[in-house]
């Protein structure tokens, strides 16, 4: 049930603002003055029924027609989304599994969403909103909302591929799940019976290496509104501490993707063969259960922290390879090669339970 909410909404919101970003200069009339109310829209039969959505995207957003104090507020508000959505995105991502305390138990994430897949879809599209809304040139607006939300499509269905691996759309219950280990057993056939009993990390890497591959293809190729809005005369709507944040939430982007790499596909802060009961008993022969646990905790943290730097500069030469691509090649890449192999993956990862359940 939580699967489809959370892919109907994610499905939802990718379709509307595909529609409103890149088509709101065509809803708005060009034979008319910009004042002229109902007439200022297209009178097309399909296009005017997103007369009300383009008139509300259009108050929210900036354009060359808007000026002075009203163009400098709606710049401070878009630039406080790019930077506040990514943020926000952290706060569902786990840094370990969940640890017993007597009769309760603690667990390493800010907030703990049964949905928190949904969070981070719904932070990406509200940060391309915000970049989008920097950008003042309507061609390359349009671009980057259609190479944006293409790609945000993109990783979304390979983290419903991997939810649905999971059986689950909250990233704690995920990482809770990779801290165990799994058994080969029949996948090896029965030619191999010396790999049958062989033990892997239940880690999403190996579960659904294909969903990894394509989340950071995905993740990476989405241009930073650092790069999306440089040379758009940003100088003239952003002060000094604007264009700060700009440049920091592109860092921030980077750390995000690695650190939602590791969360759920990565074991968290989970240690190979190693999880959290088994270093919990063999400290508690020495501390006790409770210091223990803590000492589990923070090792898990360190681990975590530690695979989220790796991971990063891991992936550093493809952001920069991805983000050489022009809006053609991109949109390209996306739509001919990423997207299809995005809608295999989830009709074969469905098809792999389904057969699970039956066989």
């Amino acid at each position: 049930m939580l699967l489809g909410i959370g892919f109907k909404v994610i499905l939802l919101s990718a379709v509307l603002l595909g529609l409103l970003i890149p088509l709101r200069s065509r809803l708005l009339a060009t034979d008319g003055p910009a004042t002229s109310g109902a007439g200022r829209y297209s009178r097309h039969p399909v296009l005017s029924m997103l007369q009300p959505l383009a008139q509300l995207l259009d108050a929210l957003s900036f354009d060359a027609r808007t000026e002075g104090r009203s163009a400098r507020r709606v710049a401070k508000v878009a630039t406080a989304a790019v930077f506040v959505a990514p943020l926000s995105a952290f706060a569902v991502l786990p840094f370990g599994s969940r640890y017993d305390f007597g009769e309760g138990s603690v667990s390493l994430v800010v907030a703990d969403l049964p949905w928190g897949i949904v969070w981070l879809i719904g932070a990406a599209l509200i940060s391309i909103y915000g970049s989008t809304t920097l950008i003042v040139d309507a061609d390359k607006r349009a671009q980057h909302a259609i190479v944006s939300i293409s790609y945000t499509s993109g990783a979304a269905l390979a983290l419903v591929a991997l939810a649905m691996n999971f059986q689950t759309l909250n990233p704690l219950e995920i990482a809770v799940a990779q801290d165990g280990t799994f058994f080969v057993g029949s996948f090896m056939g029965p030619a191999l019976p010396m790999l049958q009993s062989l033990q892997l990390p239940n880690w999403g890497i190996l579960l659904q290496p294909i969903s990894l591959a394509l989340f950071c293809v995905c993740t990476l190729a989405i241009p930073s509104a650092y790069v999306a809005t440089r040379g758009q005369q940003i100088e003239a709507r952003v002060d000094g501490a604007g264009q700060f944040w700009l440049r920091t939430s592109e860092h921030l982007g980077v750390m995000l993707v690695a650190s939602v790499v590791v969360a759920l596909f990565g074991g968290a802060g989970a240690i190979p063969y190693l999880d959290a009961a088994t270093i919990v008993d063999a400290i508690a022969v020495y501390y006790g259960t409770g210091l223990a646990t803590i000492l589990c905790m923070v090792l898990h943290m360190s681990v975590f922290f530690g695979k989220v730097l790796l991971v990063a500069l891991l992936l550093e030469p493809l952001r920069r390879r991805l983000l050489e691509l022009g809006f053609a090649s991109s949109l390209s890449l996306c739509w001919r090669w990423v997207v299809p192999v995005c809608m295999a993956n989830l009709w074969v990862t469905g098809a792999w339970i389904v057969e699970g359940w039956f066989s």
